[in-house]
């Protein structure tokens, strides 16, 4: 079915609204009566852009899925402009780690999520950790010209975004980017 640009601008409005609340209560405290009625909706309105919860989680993923693949591909179609692999790091992390505390939050959801009994989302996480381990990989080769280094460097990059993201939602305090970059990418007796 078609919808016009307005009904996507309301669905939009829907998937937002819906995950704040899920990132305050929490997906079984939210319900589609709860979401509906944080937007002043009927639910019948709601269940006609999503018919389940179910359905609306599957949305929230893959939106958030998607836009930190095309991250790594900006990443990744830069990277030849750019000849430090300090700088390339460091602009990995700003990329990933600036002002994205909404963002982090629902990644962070998600993946305990996916830990805690949701095979659905379980199964796109496992896919697209996959997919982004790739693409950074091919990043990574650009820069360290080796194949099998570059493989396992991709891994150790989106463990480390991912441990700095949590360190920063718990607000702990967290290195700057470009002293990390420094020392991963400068230490000698251990080099990435």
């Amino acid at each position: 079915m078609a919808r016009t640009k307005r009904e996507l601008g309301f669905k939009n409005k829907i998937i937002v609204k819906a995950a704040q609340l899920i990132i305050e209560r929490g997906v079984t405290n939210t319900s589609l009566a709860d979401i509906a009625k944080s937007l002043n909706i009927s639910p019948g309105t709601l269940f006609y852009y999503f018919p389940s919860k179910g359905d609306l989680i599957f949305e929230i993923s893959q939106r958030h899925i998607k836009r930190m693949s095309d991250k790594i591909m900006h990443w990744v179609s830069i990277i030849a402009t750019v000849k430090d692999p300090v700088s390339i790091l460091e602009s990995v992390m700003r990329l990933f780690l600036t002002n994205e505390r909404a963002a982090g939050e629902i990644h962070l959801f998600l993946i305990h999520e996916a830990l805690t009994g949701n095979h659905i989302i379980r199964e796109r996480f496992r896919i697209a950790y996959r997919r982004w381990s790739e693409q950074m990989s091919d990043g990574a080769q650009q820069v360290l010209g080796s194949s099998a280094e570059s493989k396992l460097v991709a891994k150790i990059i989106i463990a480390l975004l991912d441990g700095f993201l949590m360190q920063q939602l718990l607000e702990t305090e967290v290195p700057s980017y470009r002293e990390v970059s420094q020392f991963l990418l400068n230490n000698e007796s251990d080099p990435l």
